[in-house]
């Protein structure tokens, strides 16, 4: 038994096989015609061709390209008649014409041959291929018949393991063939890892078994002697291998002679063609089962030798009947003498094309074919091939086209006929006399010849998918005369079918629109002017047909009162449902009225209710027209809305009545507050005086409260003007609150409960401290005024800070992201909504005579504007009502005030001069400056108290005077008092001034500065501080 060879002598035999592949290629027989195998089962079958994914040619001897598939048109870049004119050379940069010749020279006929080689595309780009050749005789004629398959995947594998590795042994290890080395007594000593996977064998089964075991036991012998062979002479033989469960596998085998180490040995390469037997197999099925009629026949007898499925349905007759039979006998032509030399043709020229013929079928109808054949070999007989195309259907659609044709000439609108490629098969004589083309210039052009217009309408490739998709299409287009003219259509395009419910043609009818579309435009424009100007005038605009009492409203009428144009009707009670109740009776009659003649012209205003219900004041104009009778046909006419003019006019009003009322306050207001003075004065000094108590104390301290009321009175109708003057600063309003909340339940009945929410650490705002008292005194006594005699009453005040529009109740009117809301609620009666306007107005009031002035809320309403805040109220009738005051927060708050603590009363002794025109009020002043302990000289009037003050100015350590007196005024007093010596300190009191306030008095050096009526603690206050500042 022979020794099995070490690593080395393998090594060394691997090196011998990577030459021989190098020198030899991989080669082979791939359609080797089997033994029995009737004639043409594999030469005419590659004919059928064009399906296949390999690249399939047909080359003459001279090397010139006869014919290719498809996927060789592919493959190179070319058409099918551009290959035509291609000889081998062109595509193999590896052959010449002489070598070509040579490489199969002596090659036998019929016998394939195997070998790879470098084609080349269009582009010039190179690719590596399998080629599968196979020559055979044609009339005298030799041909090759080549399978070329791309190798560019499987050549960049193999550059790339050459590049990994050095050793040609990776190669065998990789390569998808099989390899086996044997001995030269047939012991296999190697097998590749792809014939050990492909056969099922481990690398140890190898080692016991001998070459020709690889094959079926009934092909041992010629294993054996093509083994033999190739000791002597290279060997290709087709032999199928046998896998390890004896299931065959189509391989082609080449053999030759090596060196192993030292010793011979025989080296063969077998390639798996079971996925050629496949595609032979593919290329049966494409012939069986193609919907053309297919018929091979001898020639020149025509006798069948198979036929298709298509020609066995299509001509009705058996299988059985027609394989042996000839053309003749079964009579299949209409024009037999015609099919004769159509049949020379074809033996003459070896092809034909697209013939037409006439067929009879076994039941004699008469189909129109479309003949293509060609004479193919198998072992030197000749047969002819051929195919039939049944176009029976599209002549008769030809023929009813003509008809169709004659019709359609006749009529005016554009109609054109496609394939359903889009394709121009046919257009009638509007299309051309319309748009200047010639039947010829059309036909065999897609429909885009016709042009389009960007943004107007389908391409003609949209409509063309969209008749495809959905059987039909309509719309606008614009087609292009071949002028260039815009021609405007009204387009119809749809499926054309056959009896068979097969679309075969697509058909579209035009209508020329243009000079319709040039007036629509036109009318556009008029429109378009039309509406820009309502539009610009920014007023609505209402038609009224009184005929059939129909209403055009424009959509800037709607807009006017919160609708769409398509959310209000055009409809008369569009206008007459929406007219305020007041004001309805008096429009309807006035627009009788004008119809009737009775007015001239018809202009009135009104308020329309708007969708959010409230109301808008609307301006109406218009104009009617009369017919001969003077009878009205038709009104037109517009809308203004007037509501801010309207407001404005509402707002001038009001500020006249304010300053009216300003007018009023401050000439009323000194003489009033001189009038009150000595009666709160005096009243002050009767209750100290009396017996506490006593009905008499009793009685004066009601003086005093009447009074304090008439002195609040006169301060709010200020405020209210604006004629008071109130210092500014940062407040607290906290602090102000407990002050109030004191002073409300001390003096509010214990059947009305206060609850209070107060937020104790709330920022500062920017107010004065005695307006918040009385905005917070205003509103909580409304409150109880509103249930002063109800069961279960209830007063909420709440004081919090609050984010700008927050959802909080926070306010978007007013600026600051921070804002302080106090709010008062009562469980009162409510504000019927008919007031609900009027109650920010002075002197409206719903109280009883004496419990109200009219001025309290819009005291507050003044106040809260004048800071920048804002106001909001809730109020439900039976229920109650709460007001809400939104105050503006400090960024950076300082110093704040408080509410003001009774200062402890000062006395003094030093010498005080008074001045006043009214005998009553120097009576007062010097009571209560001698009950303070000061020594006091009373003069009437500025001229006699400056001529004492000059006759001894040192006398006196202060002056405390009136501001408005005669001859002259006590700013005026006090300057000429500081000429003759400018450390006296001045006082100056005013019932009101609007010459003189406290920041005016402290810039002409005036110390002090007290406002009419003042009571004895506000003048020892001031007096005290005024004598202090003095002597520092």
């Amino acid at each position: 038994m022979q020794r099995k060879p070490t690593y080395e002598e393998l090594e060394k035999t691997v090196e011998s096989l990577e030459n021989a592949l190098s020198r030899e290629g991989l080669s082979g027989n791939l359609f080797r015609t089997k033994q029995g195998q009737a004639p043409m089962n594999q030469s005419w079958y590659t004919n059928l061709f064009e399906k296949h994914l390999d690249a399939i040619y047909l080359i003459g001897q001279d090397g010139r390209i006869l014919d290719a598939n498809k996927a060789a048109c592919r493959a190179l870049g070319v058409s099918k008649e551009m290959m035509r004119d291609l000889l081998i050379m062109d595509i193999d940069p590896n052959f010449c014409i002489e070598s070509f010749q040579s490489f199969w020279e002596g090659h036998p006929n019929e016998l394939p041959r195997v070998f790879e080689s470098t084609h080349k595309n269009a582009e010039g780009a190179a690719y590596p291929v399998q080629v599968m050749g196979i020559p055979f005789t044609e009339h005298g004629h030799k041909r090759f018949f080549g399978i070329a398959r791309d190798m560019s995947h499987r050549k960049e594998a193999e550059a790339k393991i050459r590049e990994k590795e050095s050793n040609f042994r990776e190669l065998i290890e990789t390569i998808e063939d099989m390899v086996f080395i044997c001995t030269l007594s047939g012991e296999v000593v190697y097998a590749n890892p792809f014939a050990r996977k492909r056969l099922g064998y481990s690398r140890d089964d190898f080692q016991n078994l001998a070459f020709w075991d690889l094959f079926p036991e009934d092909t041992h012998a010629d294993a054996r002697t093509f083994f033999k062979a190739a000791i002597t002479t290279k060997q290709d033989f087709p032999l199928p291998l046998r896998n390890r469960d004896g299931r065959r596998i189509a391989s082609e085998t080449c053999a030759w002679k090596g060196k192993w180490g030292e010793k011979d040995a025989i080296f063969l390469v077998s390639k798996d063609l079971s996925d050629l037997q496949e595609n032979l197999h593919l290329f049966e099925r494409l012939f069986r089962d193609n919907p053309i009629l297919m018929a091979l026949t001898t020639i020149p007898e025509g006798r069948f030798v198979d036929v298709n499925v298509a020609f066995i349905n299509m001509l009705g007759y058996s299988k059985a009947e027609i394989l042996g039979n000839t053309v003749a006998n079964l009579g299949l032509f209409v024009h037999p003498e015609k099919q004769a030399n159509v049949s020379k043709l074809l033996r003459k020229n070896g092809n034909l094309n697209n013939v037409e013929l006439q067929v009879v079928t076994k039941h004699g109808s008469i189909l129109e074919g479309l003949f293509s054949g060609e004479v193919v070999y198998s072992n030197g007989t000749p047969y002819s091939l051929t195919a039939m195309s049944n176009i029976t259907e599209q002549r008769k659609i030809e023929s009813a086209l003509k008809l169709q044709a004659m019709v359609l000439d006749q009529i005016h609108d554009y109609v054109t006929v496609t394939d359903t490629k889009g394709v121009i098969t046919y257009v009638n004589n509007a299309v051309k006399t319309n748009l200047g083309y010639t039947q010829g210039e059309l036909v065999g052009l897609s429909t885009e010849v016709y042009g389009e217009k960007s943004g107007h309408g389908a391409t003609q490739q949209e409509i063309f998918q969209k008749t495809l998709q959905d059987g039909r299409w309509h719309g606008e287009v614009v087609n292009r005369t071949i002028h260039g003219r815009e021609v405007f259509l009204d387009s119809r395009v749809q499926k054309v079918f056959d009896d068979s419910g097969e679309c075969i043609a697509l058909c579209g009818v035009s209508t020329d629109i243009t000079e319709r579309k040039k007036i629509e435009q036109d009318l556009i424009k008029s429109k378009e002017q039309y509406v820009l100007a309502i539009n610009g005038a920014r007023d609505g605009i209402w038609d009224w047909d009184l005929h059939d009492n129909s209403l055009f409203l424009s959509p800037r009428w709607k807009e006017m009162i919160g609708y769409c144009d398509e959310e209000l009707p055009n409809i008369f009670s569009s206008f007459e449902d929406r007219l305020h109740p007041e004001d309805k009776p008096v429009v309807l009659k006035y627009v009788e009225n004008y119809l009737l003649g009775k007015t001239p012209a018809y202009s009135i205003e009104f308020r329309l209710r708007h969708k959010d219900g409230s109301y808008r004041w609307i301006q109406a104009r218009g104009e009617a027209l009369r017919d001969e009778n003077g009878v009205p046909y038709r009104m037109a006419g517009s809308h203004t809305d007037i509501t801010e003019q309207k407001s404005f006019e509402e707002k001038i009003q009001q500020a006249q009545k304010m300053e009216s009322i300003a007018n009023l306050a401050s000439g009323i207001a000194h003489d009033f507050n001189n009038i009150l003075t000595p009666i709160l004065g005096l009243a002050e000094m009767l209750t100290e005086d009396l017996r506490t108590g006593s009905p008499e104390q009793i009685k004066v301290k009601e003086i005093f409260k009447a009074s304090e009321r008439a002195r609040d009175l006169i301060s709010q109708i200020l405020a209210f003007g604006r004629k008071s003057e109130e210092k500014l600063g940062p407040v607290k309003f906290q602090y102000i609150l407990d002050d109030v909340l004191t002073l409300c339940r001390s003096s509010i009945p214990k059947n009305i409960e206060i609850q209070s929410a107060i937020q104790k650490n709330c920022g500062a705002i920017w107010a004065n401290a005695t307006q918040l008292h009385q905005i917070a005194m205003n509103l909580i006594t409304n409150a109880y005024h509103a249930m002063e005699n109800m069961d279960g009453a209830k007063i909420e005040v709440s004081l919090r800070e609050v984010d700008r529009g927050s959802d909080d109740h926070g306010s978007s009117e007013i600026l600051g992201d921070r804002q302080l809301l106090f709010s008062v609620s009562d469980t009162g009666a409510g504000i019927p909504p008919e007031i609900m306007d009027k109650i920010f107005e002075p002197y409206f009031t719903t109280k009883k005579q004496g419990k109200g002035t009219g001025l309290g809320l819009a005291v507050v309403y003044g106040i809260l504007k004048e800071y920048g805040g804002d106001i909001r109220i809730e109020s439900d009738v039976g229920k109650g009502s709460t007001f809400h005051l939104y105050f503006p927060m400090m960024e950076k708050p300082g110093e704040f005030e408080r509410s003001t603590e009774i200062p402890k009363i000062k006395t003094g002794h030093e010498h005080i001069l008074i001045v006043d025109d009214e005998p009553a009020l120097v009576n007062l002043v010097k009571t209560l400056l001698n009950r303070l302990g000061y020594q006091v000289t009373a003069r009437l009037g500025a001229m006699e108290a400056l001529e004492a003050f000059k006759a001894n100015p040192e006398n006196y350590d202060a002056v405390i005077s009136d501001m408005a007196m005669p001859k002259m005024t006590g700013d005026r007093l006090a300057a000429e008092m500081k000429k003759i010596r400018p450390d006296i300190p001045v006082m100056i009191c005013t019932g009101f001034s609007e010459r003189l306030n406290k920041e005016k008095a402290e810039a002409i050096g005036i110390e002090g500065f007290l406002m009419k009526p003042f009571n004895k603690n506000n003048l020892a206050v001031m007096l005290r501080k005024v004598l202090d500042q003095a002597k520092r």
